[in-house]
């Protein structure tokens, strides 16, 4: 397979977007660096970017307690509303609705960023996937709570009530016995046949 040319505005872009990423790399390691150096960032006042802009056009020089806030590309604007103040227990979930919602729009990427995002998209997907917890190992877990909280004094009816509550499945009693007992059968009988 033979690979296209890149054209002259093409690369020029792709030189852009490399310059942005070292900038936004740049301003992140500065931040990192008046963090160590125990540099309080409440006393460094932050800017637009274009007020920046503007000033230096202006010939003012910079002091050095100001930041320069980079400017955000379109995707970024789409993303930060929908994962900003999401708890951290909720972030993947925020994040890949959010990253759907950005794939799905008409919101303009460079081709990079589209690839970029779409990977990210595709990355969450398979791990959640992967981390995703077995019936059978569910089963057990509820199980062995229910002895410990027996053991502890609780009758076989409340300490089920606990689980239930604290695992937030919104089932009866009734209904957490028979998945126990479903799914724990299974692995005694692959068990069985195994040993």
């Amino acid at each position: 397979m033979r690979r296209k040319k890149t054209t002259r505005a093409e690369r020029e872009l792709r030189r852009a977007e490399a310059r942005r990423r070292d900038q936004r790399r740049a301003e992140i390691e500065r931040r990192i660096d008046l963090v160590e150096r125990e540099i309080d960032l409440d006393a460094i006042k932050i800017i637009p970017w274009e007020e920046a802009t503007v000033r230096v056009l202006c010939g003012e020089q910079l002091p050095e307690d100001l930041l320069v806030e980079m400017p955000l590309t379109p995707a970024e604007k789409f993303l930060y509303p929908r994962i900003r103040k999401v708890p951290v227990e909720q972030f993947d979930d925020a994040l890949k609705k959010a990253l759907s919602e950005l794939m799905a729009s008409d919101t303009p990427m460079s081709s990079y960023e589209r690839q970029w995002y779409g990977g990210g998209l595709r990355w969450l997907k398979s791990r959640r996937r992967s981390t995703k917890t077995k019936p059978a190992a569910r089963a057990e877990l509820y199980e062995r709570e229910i002895d410990v909280l027996v053991g502890r004094g609780y009758t076989a009816d409340k300490a089920k009530e606990e689980v239930i509550k604290s695992h937030n499945l919104g089932i009866s009693i009734e209904s957490l016995d028979q998945f126990i007992l479903r799914h724990l059968r299974k692995r005694s009988t692959v068990d069985k046949t195994v040993g």
